[in-house]
């Protein structure tokens, strides 16, 4: 579904035509109800900085300039990979969030860098985001819902995390006063060659960790193989690692074969590292058999929020800056659109 929104924009000056002419870079502000455009790729800044509590910006496709974010605000991109089918380009920004920022939500994008100031931020959600990886600092509380951590999603001391279908390449806590819950996920704990393995059994061990419904694997094998503490909670997960559950007081864990694991993917090793091609799905044989807690199949497609990369709302995809008409107006052509 397209809309076509005709605006027309008193011409200001000859340099905000020609900036606008050259720029597909938007930011639309919604404060109350009224909409504010700002354009290029300083657009997300101009928009952040305008912006008060509550309000909420959307993205088109592109790559904007860094920001600091402290706000409870909404920022809202085209998508966090590039959508062949209907040409929608990723949404790509660069953060810094500030120091207890509270009720800030990113969604439906891509973030190339990262960066928290090493302070608790409250109640931050990121859904439908990718990014290279996330550390939740001390006091922290983040919930995260169809994301990608392409490297390690890091939880310190007296942290909360909460982490809904999404796939995270490494989970690592640093003690053992935080609380995580992975909930049909996708997880993989890599081996660099460089742990020791009592480094390697505090990974993820936190006191208050829970993996409910996810898929689980683990490269090391041997020595080095990665067993949960008796301290995790573990229920209804399949993992990949003789050793992985085998401290867990629990029988609804699944353990699998290298080969059995690899063929529940249709032969994509997902874990070897992201990939934009990468589904994540499990075969449909596998999906069948394979059922979590809640009688829907483990991993990213089952539970609450099955995983979909897709925009939930409508994206900026287009715009197309006209001349001047005949009565000295600028006409801005913006292009949004849907997913069914």
């Amino acid at each position: 579904m397209k809309k076509y929104i005709l605006l027309s924009i008193l011409a200001i000056s000859t340099t905000l035509h020609i900036h606008a002419q050259r720029s597909q870079l938007i930011a639309v502000l919604n404060h109350d109800g009224t909409n504010t455009t700002y354009y290029g790729s300083s657009a997300l800044q101009e928009a952040n900085e305008a912006a008060a509590d509550g309000d909420i910006i959307t993205l088109s496709g592109g790559i904007f300039l860094p920001v600091n974010l402290s706000k409870a605000i909404t920022i809202r991109g085209a998508g966090m990979s590039h959508n062949d089918s209907t040409n929608i380009h990723r949404t790509q920004i660069s953060v810094t969030i500030a120091d207890s920022t509270s009720n800030l939500s990113i969604e439906n994008l891509w973030i190339e860098d990262l960066t928290n100031t090493g302070k608790a931020l409250a109640h931050v959600r990121f859904f439908k985001v990718g990014t290279y990886g996330l550390n939740v600092y001390e006091g922290s509380n983040v919930i995260l819902i169809n994301c990608i951590i392409q490297n390690t999603l890091f939880c310190a001391d007296n942290a909360t995390v909460s982490v809904f279908n999404s796939v995270i390449y490494f989970p690592h806590a640093d003690t053992v006063n935080s609380s995580a819950y992975y909930c049909n996920c996708l997880i993989s704990f890599p081996y660099d060659g460089s742990h020791s393995r009592t480094h390697n059994t505090r990974e993820c061990n936190q006191s208050y960790t829970v993996f409910e419904n996810c898929v689980i694997y683990d490269y090391r094998e041997g020595f080095w193989e990665f067993a949960f503490e008796e301290t995790i909670t573990a229920h209804h997960n399949v993992g990949r690692g003789a050793d992985l559950f085998s401290r867990v007081f629990d029988n609804t864990n699944t353990t699998l074969s290298y080969d059995d694991f690899l063929s529940i993917f249709g032969g994509n090793a997902w874990y070897e590292g992201y990939n934009d091609a990468n589904t994540y799905r499990l075969t449909d044989a596998a999906a069948a058999t394979y059922l979590g807690s809640d009688g829907t199949q483990v991993g990213i497609y089952g539970g609450l929020f099955p995983f979909d990369s897709k925009a939930h709302h409508p994206v900026i995809t287009k715009a197309d800056i006209a001349r001047h008409d005949d009565n000295g107006k600028l006409k801005v052509m913006i292009e949004v659109s849907s997913y069914e």
